[in-house]
């Protein structure tokens, strides 16, 4: 029993003090009168709300990994301690969106037996990008034995589908697409990709439609929703006209113009993860937010039938025992 706390419910602040009935694992009752339990724990002038939920990560050290010793030395002694970190900043369930995907499953099941302390771990597994797209021959340019488990590079429809579905048999909780990434002769517009760590820029194309069509189809075949990796208005769109479930990321890299994208979102509940921490660094990634957010938070307290979900917090992906699977 927690007692005599101001709770924020996760919509608003309740008036005066409250008690807290928790049963096992779950909140049995909320009460602004007493209540009595096994064990007392008196938050007077404290503040109880719900988990955080950080919406993207990325866990594993890419600068730290490059083999086989480094990747043991990462997970017994940096890995406890980066998971613990999260709880003791109320972050209760993190979704990784690009990591190794043997390790970070087997972190997910030490989790969720409880032979490891941490947050509850969503995953995707490896990220799914073109022949040398990114983060392939950016991020892991330098560094090809993380590049190899890191991410997954398909060159045509069938090796997209059967990678897709070879995760889905390893139980990813989702799948992650990157649309800047190409087979080597898409023939896509070829663009410059830019992040603070590359500052002049590395040419890239975006993902072949047919490729991102083809991942995205596969994994609903699966019950797997599909997130993707975009940060132009152009890349966006591509993704959800081709069924994405959600954006990585974004419109970052300019001004969010295209107004009927956010109704387009709007009406299929595609969800939308910012990742300020990462894209404050350019300048119209928050703009390119508030556009967003706006409106998505509007139509979903109206209880319109979907919204764009634009922040860290609870997304509409969950179903009992899992999350991110179409219900």
């Amino acid at each position: 029993m927690i007692s005599r706390a101001h709770v924020f419910d996760g919509h608003r602040a309740l008036d005066g003090p409250h008690d807290i009935a928790v049963d096992g694992g779950r909140i049995a009752a909320v009460s602004a009168e007493p209540l009595r339990g096994r064990r007392q724990v008196d938050a007077a002038g404290r503040w109880v709300m719900p988990g955080l939920i950080d919406t993207h990560i990325h866990f594993y050290d890419v600068s730290a990994v490059s083999d086989a010793d480094s990747m043991r030395a990462f997970e017994e002694r940096e890995l406890p301690g980066k998971l613990g970190l999260f709880l003791d900043h109320g972050v209760t369930t993190i979704k990784s969106v690009g990591d190794p995907t043997d390790g970070i499953l087997a972190t997910r099941a030490r989790l969720a037996a409880g032979t490891l302390r941490g947050p509850r771990l969503l995953a995707t597994g490896c990220g799914i990008t073109g022949r040398d797209g990114h983060p392939a021959s950016t991020v892991f340019g330098g560094n090809p034995w993380a590049r190899e488990r890191f991410t997954g590079e398909v060159g045509s429809v069938r090796q997209m589908r059967e990678l897709v579905h070879r995760l889905a048999d390893r139980e990813v909780d989702a799948i992650k697409l990157l649309s800047e990434g190409a087979c080597a002769h898409s023939g896509g517009p070829e663009y410059l990709w830019r992040n603070p760590a590359f500052p002049d820029g590395v040419a890239l194309e975006r993902l072949p439609p047919d490729l991102l069509r083809a991942g995205i189809e596969a994994g609903h075949e699966r019950g797997l929703r599909v997130t993707v990796h975009t940060t132009q208005q152009v890349a966006a769109r591509e993704a959800v006209e081709a069924g994405a479930d959600g954006l990585e990321h974004g419109v970052t890299v300019e001004p969010l113009t295209d107004h009927s994208l956010i109704d387009l979102m709007l009406e299929r509940g595609t969800t939308y993860t910012p990742t300020l921490w990462i894209d404050d660094a350019h300048p119209d990634a928050r703009g390119s937010l508030m556009k967003v957010a706006g409106p998505a938070c509007t139509s979903r307290w109206a209880a319109t039938p979907s919204a764009v979900w634009a922040g860290t917090g609870p997304t509409p992906w969950r179903r009992p025992g899992s999350w991110w699977r179409p219900g």
